[in-house]
């Protein structure tokens, strides 16, 4: 029986970039178990590229934490029976302490009905690690799995994820400034 992270009171796991590229580096190096992670936490039995992220399988704790994680293979075709991933921006470096762990690459998922494209607000990063990191030995010993193996980050940003204070309208401020125009 796995146990979620959420039946851990008190626990979510909300890691920074360079943390999510070190939990592939001891997935690769068979070592992932050494993290101490609750059981199930990134699933390896899942492939998010062929569910849409409605139907994905995100775990129980994507409604507290708002991100699911995935140990998967790389692809390049990203397409799903009604729509497809596209890149929103260029492979990005990961570093920690002057090294370069990594990279990130983040993905738009949109919608293909009836000949319309239509965005949406779920997004994936792709996180591969840097083979430099490894020793000779640890890359001979993982092959090419360095390359094609790959964590994915799936998360949904409501419009509202970044509004400041500043942003919102106070209702009342407007019906003052209606008042003082009459």
């Amino acid at each position: 029986m796995s146990t979620s992270s959420h039946d851990q009171t008190g626990f979510y796991f909300y890691p920074i970039d360079s943390e999510v590229i070190n939990c592939l580096k001891e997935k690769l190096l068979g070592r992932f178990e050494r993290l101490r992670l609750p059981a199930g936490l990134i699933p390896d039995t899942i492939n998010p590229y062929s569910y849409d992220p409605l139907t994905l399988p995100k775990g129980d704790d994507f409604e507290h934490v708002k991100r699911a994680f995935f140990f998967t293979n790389k692809q390049e075709n990203r397409t799903v029976k009604d729509g497809f991933w596209r890149a929103s921006t260029l492979p990005e470096k990961i570093f920690s302490t002057g090294q370069m762990l990594g990279f990130k690459e983040e993905f738009n998922f949109f919608w293909s009905i009836r000949n319309e494209t239509i965005k949406t607000n779920w997004i994936m990063n792709e996180y591969s690690v840097n083979q430099a990191i490894f020793s000779e030995d640890e890359r001979k010993a993982i092959g090419n799995k360095i390359g094609s193996y790959i964590v994915c980050e799936l998360r949904y940003e409501s419009e509202y994820d970044d509004l400041s204070d500043d942003d919102v309208v106070d209702d009342d401020d407007e019906d003052d400034d209606d008042d003082k125009s009459e």
